[in-house]
């Protein structure tokens, strides 16, 4: 397969079967050792040669959820974003509790950077419905109703606000919302703020010119 393919090219043949030159010789007996040695990479920080075990993993068994898991993770690190949403879903039906919160926070991070808003703005509220101490996904969740000027998104920034007062991005969405209201004088003081935490906020700035 492609994955296979992929796997050869990036990592040592030591640790692959016996007279595994090519690719096709992986079987699925050999994952446990493939996973072993793609959470080695992980913990030394080589995401590129992970990438490559944990996608032979997957490329082998579609239903390994950790892997696919783990490689969702390794994409989104390094902003690999359709390989990073291809594999958070892959594994979302099989995980739970924090792994679960934190697959919907990457499919609404590659949703976002995709421009898909309502997308994002779901994957986000399901995080926060199982972990609600999530403030990125409060951000993302935000700024994903902003973008689609829908009438949730002032409550949606006052509580990214509340979460995490210190954000320019939140201070900047709040005021952003605030406009899209009609309530342009209540606007002015996020705005300014999102400034004063970052000066290079330019749709703060934008905004407030208006």
């Amino acid at each position: 397969s492609a994955y296979a393919a992929v796997l050869l090219a990036s990592v040592s043949l030591s640790v692959l079967p016996t007279q595994a030159q090519e690719a096709s010789k992986l079987k699925p007996k050999d994952i446990p050792r493939l996973m072993e040695e793609a959470d080695k990479f992980i913990a030394a920080n080589d995401l590129s040669k992970a990438e490559a075990y944990l996608k032979a993993i997957v490329g082998l068994d579609p239903k390994q959820s950790q892997a696919a898991f783990k490689l969702a993770k390794v994409c989104e690190t390094q902003k690999d974003w359709d390989c990073a949403l291809m594999n958070y879903q892959l594994s979302l039906g099989a995980l739970t509790g924090a792994d679960k919160a934190q697959a919907h926070l990457g499919l609404a991070s590659g949703h976002f950077q995709a421009g898909r808003f309502n997308d994002a703005a779901e994957q986000a509220a399901a995080a926060l419905a199982l972990d609600p101490s999530r403030t990125t996904a409060q951000l993302l969740r935000a700024q994903s109703l902003v973008k689609l000027k829908s009438p949730e998104a002032v409550a949606a920034c006052e509580a990214a606000v509340k979460a995490v007062p210190d954000s320019a991005v939140a201070q900047a969405s709040l005021g952003e919302a605030l406009l899209a209201a009609g309530r342009g004088p209540d606007a002015e003081a996020p705005l300014r703020r999102a400034l004063e935490l970052d000066a290079k906020q330019p749709a703060a700035s934008a905004q407030l010119a208006q």
